[in-house]
């Protein structure tokens, strides 16, 4: 799935052309082309159940035969197949271990398939198979004294964004940590001038 756009022509320089699409209404519609960029596009249909609706799309995490989909509006993570058919609810709020009470950033581990849910509530990490069975907590910010607003991972490492506002124990913007939870380093003082 990709989400694209533009104000001006394309990279080449070259301006954009026009393609129309035939819509199922029957209407023909004019869209930009993006020949230099996109090889071929697939246009995938999401199943639409009851369970399955999607609100607000915040992030889409494809991988195989899997698409993922989390559902700001409605505090959901959907998994659906690459044929758009509605496999399951990875996730929603709730107050039980096996749910997060707010959602503020997502990582899907490709090596273990496990979805990692950063929960600002709790300051914890939860993690996920892709059934939607709670496997652990993950990462844990709150002896930290951190709320992080977004996290990566990178070489067994969490970086870990933290506004000003969110962090009670220094006045750094990123914090790195091994994956056994050690802090090892900093980066970007807030109080540094660029950022007043």
């Amino acid at each position: 799935i990709v989400f694209l756009g533009c104000e001006e022509g394309s990279i080449t320089g070259k301006p954009q052309q026009e393609a129309n699409f035939k819509l199922a209404t029957g209407e023909t519609k004019e869209y930009p082309v993006w020949c230099d960029l996109i090889k071929s596009a697939e246009f995938i249909p999401l199943e639409t159940t009851d369970a399955s609706l999607v609100g607000e799309i915040r992030e889409v995490i494809i991988w195989k035969d899997e698409i993922i989909i989390w559902d700001n509006a409605n505090f959901k993570l959907l998994r659906f197949g690459r044929d758009g058919r509605f496999k399951n609810l990875i996730a929603e709020p709730g107050l039980s271990p096996g749910q997060y009470q707010a959602l503020n950033d997502i990582y899907f581990d490709t090596l273990t398939t496990t979805l990692h849910c950063l929960d600002p509530a709790t300051q914890k990490v939860r993690v996920f198979d892709l059934q939607g069975n709670f496997l652990r907590y993950g990462f844990s910010f709150e002896e930290h004294q951190l709320t992080p607003m977004s996290m990566r991972f990178f070489d067994e490492k969490v970086y870990a964004f933290t506004p000003p506002l969110f962090n009670k124990r220094d006045e750094y913007l990123i914090h790195k940590f091994n994956n056994k939870g050690t802090l090892e380093n900093r980066f970007f003082p807030s109080t540094h001038p660029i950022y007043n």
